[in-house]
């Protein structure tokens, strides 16, 4: 606490009904489907010598 004498003079109260935090309103996609299909076609060919190797 704070030793000074000094007086609140103003409060703002907030009531929250709700509260989501991971809203996807505010979540923007940063792939669409289709554009993870095409990478996880890549990374398998990319694995697939991979496998070969060992």
């Amino acid at each position: 606490m704070s030793e000074d004498d000094s007086e609140i003079e103003r409060a703002i109260l907030f009531e929250i009904e709700g509260w989501d935090w991971n809203c996807p309103q505010h979540i923007p996609l940063r792939y669409s489907g289709q554009d993870v299909a095409v990478l996880q076609t890549r990374i398998a060919e990319l694995e697939r010598p991979l496998g070969e190797s060992l």
